[in-house]
């Protein structure tokens, strides 16, 4: 089960980066640090991008996109994408990663509870496989 729930929050890592990259092009910005710089003057909106439409809103510590299309994931899904202040952008909060199974990885949902995550990246930072910040776990 860990070498699966490992490539699973790796995969969820791939994707948020995949909305990262995606936000940095639709909105003509150049780095992360424009992005978190961008979020305070315009916590939401829509742009356009290869005619499809991609509409994002920033919130807490994170954003919720959606989009019609984004490589690698299904047409229309949600993602959430924490989004710290320390640039550390490849934070993982674990009742995202959560409702990221519930929407990718429907066959695993009944054995992989939110809580059950989260006891498992707690033991992952005592092995030190991973850390945690901020409420949000990193891989080292």
């Amino acid at each position: 089960m860990q070498e699966e729930l490992v490539a699973i929050v790796r995969d969820y890592v791939c994707k948020t980066e995949d909305v990262v990259s995606l936000l940095l092009q639709g909105l003509s910005l150049k780095t992360k640090e424009d992005l978190l710089s961008f979020r305070s003057r315009m916590p939401q909106g829509v742009f356009y991008l290869n005619q499809m439409k991609h509409t994002f809103t920033f919130h807490g510590i994170g954003c919720r996109f959606e989009s019609e299309y984004l490589p690698s994931v299904p047409v229309s899904e949600r993602i959430e994408k924490p989004l710290n202040i320390d640039m550390e952008m490849s934070g993982i909060d674990s009742w995202k990663v959560y409702q990221f199974i519930e929407n990718y990885y429907p066959s695993l949902k009944g054995e992989l509870s939110a809580k059950i995550i989260k006891e498992e990246f707690e033991r992952w930072v005592n092995e030190k496989i991973m850390y945690k910040k901020h409420d949000l776990y990193y891989f080292h």
